[in-house]
């Protein structure tokens, strides 16, 4: 209640009591009015003396309950104005330390962006990032190959059992902003270990070391909201399962059927936008890596299309033209869900379909290559076809992918591990290849999850090994792997466990081997299996 009805009601109390105590002056008889005459006898003292009393007790009454409704509407409107100015403290002061954080020079570490540098105004930025992953692995074949063809040839044989620890993949990372957080870079380095059993390894550059090998380098230029513009060394738009990072895989590597199928990293440059539901992207560049006979992984020399386009000169180029274009829709789901191939417990449902092809054509380089490799033939381009389609299906807590992938080449030229080249081409004619890749995986608990894996290569036309001295074609039977494994994310993908039994049905030659998955060349052996566990720690 307002104070001045409080104080109205004290001044009329104030008033009753003055005409009380004027009221005891009187002493008796008739009280005399204004006019002369007298009003009828009054009431004793003592009968107006109680009528005040009671009336004073009633306005003290009322007086008490106006003065508690106030006291109690005031003291809540107190302590709500205290709290406010609480929250106004408090938000104020979380507000200067924000705007302290994105506007003065920091370095620290955080979830999403690992370890980082940042000017004062935001121009400029640099993230580190690190990724270290430690194995041992067991491959045991049914019996003994020989490392080439024939039963004559002097080559020592392959053991049955081959087993050690190593380092697959050794990992730092750069990247940030310069200017603006429009303009972005990209470094990714590995240390490759000997004999790496992928493009780009020791039998390419001649080393018989490890080295400090380049994956990525690139800068991107934010060109709006959803476009954006990159050039230098990337991966090429085209196998999921290449473009995811290794260290988001479901397990330990990727799979054989995108290591000789897949079309690796290149020079160019790429054109991408990534909307609500669709992402597409399209790249020009100097050629995919030519892993398709695993020629380099073994060294076995078969090159169908020659390409290697990884830190080359502009004077090497293997290709004249080399297009690649990758379509995504994405049917449900956020986009964050699908950098990578697991999908945790919790995580909301999600569906992505995938479609990409890749077409190039190049003639023979003017000079003897690198690494010692040279190059044999002179009949024409070589062109390469190949496509990929694939599909993603997250359940939180479960997730199933799915990939098909078809590949020809028309070989007219080729490169010949030889020293001393014959003057044919060491490889011609026309290479068909079809891929399948089926996995999927469950989480049993938080922490523990288990996958299953089914990969399949069929060779449907094979090219020849220098076809003008009758030689047959490449030797390369159908490959078909299983694999089952388990994941334990100690704190996922960050800090995890790997442990895996692969096993090949039939016969692994040398053109379909992937040592880097454990799986070497023997041509004699039926069957081979491999174990292994890895650690791996990113930061």
């Amino acid at each position: 209640m307002p104070r001045r009805r409080i104080e109205s009601v004290q001044t009329t109390t104030r008033s009753l009591a003055l005409s009380g105590a004027a009221l005891t002056l009187v002493v008796g008889g008739a009280q005399a009015a204004q006019d002369g005459s007298f009003d009828a006898p009054p009431m004793s003292i003592t009968e107006r003396l109680d009528m005040l009393e009671r009336d004073n007790q009633l306005l003290r009454e009322e007086v008490r309950t106006l003065r508690a409704e106030d006291a109690e509407s005031w003291m809540t409107e107190a302590r709500t104005a205290e709290i406010r100015a609480l929250v106004g403290d408090v938000l104020e002061d979380s507000a200067t330390r924000t705007s302290l954080q994105d506007s003065g020079a920091m370095a620290g570490w955080s979830p999403d962006r690992g370890f980082y540098l940042r000017s004062a105004d935001n121009r400029f930025s640099l993230q580190f990032s690190g990724l270290l992953q430690a194995r041992y692995m067991w491959s045991r074949t049914s019996s003994a190959g020989f490392t080439n063809t024939g039963d004559n040839d002097p080559s020592p044989r392959l053991p049955n059992n081959d087993y050690g620890f190593d380092l697959p993949h050794t990992r730092l990372v750069f990247q940030g902003h310069v200017f603006e957080p429009g303009i972005r870079y990209y470094l990714r380095t590995q240390f490759s270990p000997v004999s790496v059993g992928e493009v780009g390894g020791s039998s390419v550059n001649g080393q018989s070391f490890g080295a400090l090998d380049l994956l990525d380098a690139y800068v991107a230029f934010d060109l709006d909201n959803q476009w954006t513009v990159r050039f230098g060394q990337f991966k090429l738009p085209f196998a999921r399962e290449s473009l995811i990072s290794v260290q988001n895989l479901l397990s330990a590597g990727r799979s054989t059927v995108d290591q000789l199928m897949g079309i690796g990293r290149s020079q160019g440059i790429e054109l991408s936008t990534q909307g609500n539901d669709i992402s597409w992207a399209v790249a020009v560049s100097d050629g995919g890596q030519d892993n398709l006979l695993a020629g380099i992984s073994n060294n076995s020399g078969y090159f169908p299309v020659g390409t290697n386009a990884t830190n080359t000169p502009y004077d090497l180029h293997q290709s004249n033209f080399a297009f690649t274009t990758r379509l995504e829709y994405k049917l449900t789901g956020d986009w964050s869900e699908f950098s990578e191939m697991t999908s945790p417990i919790g995580e909301a449902s999600g569906t992505l379909l995938g479609l990409a092809a890749h077409y190039q054509m190049g003639g023979q380089p003017s000079d003897f290559g690198f690494g010692g490799t040279q190059y044999a033939g002179n009949a024409g381009n070589n062109e390469w076809i190949t496509v990929t389609g694939d599909a993603t299906f997250n359940f939180g807590g479960a997730t199933f992918y799915a990939a098909a992938y078809y590949s020809n080449t028309e070989t007219k030229w080729s490169r010949s591990t030889d020293p001393n080249p014959p003057g044919t081409p060491s490889v011609a004619g026309t290479t068909n290849l079809m891929g399948l890749l089926l996995q999927g995986a469950m989480y049993i608990t938080p922490k523990w999850e288990v996958f299953a894996r089914y990969e399949y290569i069929d060779p449907i036309t094979q090219p020849r090994i220098n076809p003008y001295d009758n030689s047959p074609p490449v030797k390369f039977s159908p490959t078909s792997i299983a694999t089952l494994g388990a994941n334990w994310y100690l704190d996922g993908q960050d800090l995890r466990l790997n442990f895996q039994l692969a096993y090949s049905l039939n016969e692994v030659t040398p053109v379909s081997a992937t040592p880097n998955n454990g799986f070497r060349p023997m041509f004699q052996a039926t069957s081979q299996f491999v174990v292994s566990a890895q650690f791996q720690l990113q930061f």
